[in-house]
């Protein structure tokens, strides 16, 4: 469970990121 969570936390950072990329260009 803890690990998944963390798993997911980091994948919500990762899309964002990606978003936030997308936005820029």
């Amino acid at each position: 469970m803890r690990k998944q969570l963390r798993r997911r936390k980091k994948t919500k950072q990762l899309l964002t990121t990606i978003l936030e990329k997308k936005a820029i260009i």
